[in-house]
């Protein structure tokens, strides 16, 4: 059988990581495969790096149109494929007799009750509303779907994929953080305690609200908020101007995106990671924090108390000074810190129970189903 793993949707952020892990351990696999991504991106130029079989698709809306309309068929009767594996996002809309098994982490369109585009005016909100509608109308098309934990699986079933197969395959540190490292310093000459906030620019995150947070944390001790935006992006603006309104600028250092060379690295010299974003699927923050012990700072949300349980700190960011005084006294109590790392490693030896994420995704779809635990 050739398997057929899609990486189409892949571009940037968790979704690139969680895709370059499995392709780390695609490379040592026996398995007969081939993987669809866009052309020049990042998955294409780390497939032809590791001498992977790579289909390639022209960017832009004809290759979106050639991949969901007709590459089916070459994937079906030119290179033999019964089965399409997507990492993240839709299969082709056409498989063309193929099974169809694809992740999906849009955890906005399963949890609907929250107001997750809320930020953005009518229009643009509309726009991305209707782009959710047609993300579900081609991932209802899957065979079965894989979530990232219980809870949205629970939501899953309850709602938009009532009566599906759903699977639950759970976040693992990637393959790759152990091992990269580039030495690089990101900090010389910069004091004080360095939280770090690793994510792409979106509003959902809301690291805007940490301005007034940070407001009331200088006032107790010498707090850095360290952050990965594109330094061109709109949203680093609206950072920028918040924690100029609160006059703490000098606490918001902004790194720059990340490669992966450079994650170990980074996180290894920061003291903390946090997360406040209005909704997620499963952030690769948390499992990362627990891989280096470090203290984790979250929303204090269902969704995350579900996944991280006693391994995180719970804060509200739109109340900064409960926000402020519970990150503080964290930092404070080292049998706080001591403990959150503790029940950090214990989160990883669960998430790790069922075997290796590569192993329980080719368990489901079939690839490894008599080969057992790895």
């Amino acid at each position: 059988m050739m398997l057929v793993v899609n990486m189409f949707s892949v571009k940037s952020g968790g979704g690139l990581q969680n895709a370059l892990s499995f392709l780390s351990s695609l490379i040592n696999d026996d398995v007969r495969s081939v993987v669809v991504c866009v052309r020049g991106g990042h998955v294409h130029r780390y497939c032809e790096e590791n001498s992977l079989a790579v289909f390639a698709v022209w960017p832009g809306i004809l290759g979106f149109l050639l991949f969901h309309f007709f590459h089916g068929a070459y994937f079906r009767f030119f290179l033999g494929s019964s089965l399409i594996f997507t990492i993240f996002g839709p299969p082709p809309f056409f498989s063309y007799g193929a099974r169809t098994v694809s992740g999906f982490a849009y955890s906005n369109i399963i949890q609907f009750d929250v107001d997750f585009w809320g930020f953005l005016p009518f229009k643009e909100r509309l726009v991305k509303k209707i782009q959710d509608f047609f993300r579900l109308t081609f991932c209802r098309r899957s065979d079965e779907i894989i979530v990232e934990t219980e809870f949205l699986k629970d939501k899953a079933l309850g709602g938009v994929f009532r009566g599906r197969m759903v699977h639950v395959v759970k976040m693992q540190p990637s393959n790759l953080l152990a091992s990269d490292s580039n030495g690089t310093n990101f900090f010389e000459g910069v004091a004080g305690k360095r939280i770090l906030y690793l994510s792409g620019p979106h509003p959902n995150k809301r690291i805007h609200l940490l301005a007034k947070v940070f407001s009331k944390l200088s006032l107790l001790d010498d707090y850095k908020l360290i952050i990965t935006l594109p330094h061109d992006s709109d949203y680093l603006r609206v950072v920028n101007s918040e924690f100029s309104k609160f006059e703490v600028s000098e606490r918001l250092i902004n790194v720059g995106p990340v490669y992966q060379g450079e994650i170990s690295d980074l996180i290894s010299q920061c003291d903390a990671m946090i997360n406040v974003s209005l909704l997620e699927s499963f952030s690769n923050n948390w499992v990362e924090s627990w891989f280096f012990e470090k203290p984790l700072f979250v929303t204090d949300s269902d969704w995350a108390l579900a996944s991280c349980r006693k391994a995180a700190s719970y804060i509200n960011p739109e109340n900064p000074n409960a926000a402020a005084q519970e990150i503080h006294g964290v930092f404070t109590d080292e049998s706080s810190v001591g403990g959150l790392v503790e029940e950090g490693l214990r989160m990883l030896i669960e998430l790790g129970v069922d075997g290796s994420k590569y192993s329980q995704y080719m368990n489901i779809i079939g690839c490894h189903e008599n080969r057992g635990k790895p």
